[in-house]
């Protein structure tokens, strides 16, 4: 089994909404954690406290693992050579096998620029010396 913990404050901020003075019920933040992390393998365990959730759910296979991170390192070199469209469809195949998956820092600065900046230019060696 595999585990995040998360503060119910920022459940909020991840829908873009105000954090409520008051401390939401049990079910609303529940309600909140189900639609969040829908991508993670089901059942979620949640267990709420006065300030965190944590969620616990089933770890992917060792087969799924591999396979996530080899997509993650080929989206990575995608998204390096400017292939956006290819790069985003790679990741989410790979997160959909995993997703709980770690990238490497290099890929993710990648993608995190892809994400950021879809028109990105094009990396290549003679943008890269000098």
């Amino acid at each position: 089994m595999a585990s995040v913990s998360i503060a119910i404050n920022d459940l909020f901020e991840f829908e873009g909404k105000t954090v409520p003075a008051a401390r939401p019920d049990n079910t609303t933040i529940e309600a909140m954690v189900q639609r969040q992390f829908r991508f993670l393998p089901q059942p979620l365990q949640i267990n709420i406290t006065d300030k965190d959730v944590s969620i616990v759910f089933a770890e992917e296979a060792s087969t799924a693992k591999a396979e996530a991170q080899r997509l993650a390192v080929k989206a990575g070199k995608r998204a390096a050579e400017g292939d956006h469209s290819k790069a985003i469809s790679t990741l989410k195949r790979a997160l959909e096998l995993q997703p709980s998956l770690s990238v490497p820092g290099e890929i993710w600065r990648w993608l995190t620029l892809l994400w950021v900046m879809p028109t990105a230019p094009r990396i290549t060696s003679s943008t890269c010396s000098g």
